[in-house]
């Protein structure tokens, strides 16, 4: 099973719970499509993007949701783009809105 399958795997199992998925790019696994509880999550819109970001947040920050106010957050191949110190504010914001992560990293 590639990384894409299990993300969408971990989507499904949540049922109609809110999922983030956080740092989607261009959502390249289609994690968006799984179901309508899915929200892509980005820090900007680039030119030639197909679609839109539902949220527009930096992750390293504070993120603009209540605490366990989501079923699931998905962080797809985003960890390996930042520093360790970067990673420990992403994990303790994504654990502070969501009690259940999927976390993919790409293969070396």
């Amino acid at each position: 099973m590639d990384r894409f399958e299990f993300q969408r795997q971990c989507v499904r199992n949540v049922g109609e719970e809110k999922v983030l998925n956080v740092g989607c790019h261009i959502d390249g696994g289609g994690i968006k499509y799984v179901g309508p509880n899915v929200f892509n999550c980005d820090v900007e819109v680039q030119v030639g993007w197909q679609y839109q970001p539902d949220y527009l947040f930096d992750a390293r920050f504070r993120w603009p949701f209540d605490d366990e106010s989501v079923g699931l957050v998905v962080l797809g191949d985003i960890l390996e783009h930042m520093f360790d110190h970067e990673i420990l504010d992403i994990l303790k914001e994504a654990r502070r809105v969501s009690r259940r992560l999927c976390i993919t990293v790409p293969q070396a």
